[in-house]
């Protein structure tokens, strides 16, 4: 995301993938992401388990696409 991003619920939102080529020819993914609540009350409960359930996802999508061909 190259603009933070605003909406009812986030006051802002912002995050970064990165990938690196490895000398082994692996490549290490790295990934930042920063928000803002509008209503702070809701992040434990609501927001944070939201997004922490879509990361594991994307990472696991990310894993099975990218593992060696048998």
């Amino acid at each position: 995301m190259t603009k933070p991003i605003k909406n009812v619920m986030f006051k802002a939102l912002a995050g970064s993938w990165r990938y690196q080529t490895l000398n082994n020819g692996q490549t290490r993914f790295s990934m930042t992401f920063e928000y803002d609540l509008k209503l702070k009350f809701t992040d434990k409960w609501l927001v944070a388990p939201i997004l922490r359930r879509g990361f594991k996802q994307s990472l696991a999508n990310l894993n099975r696409k990218f593992q060696p061909k048998q």
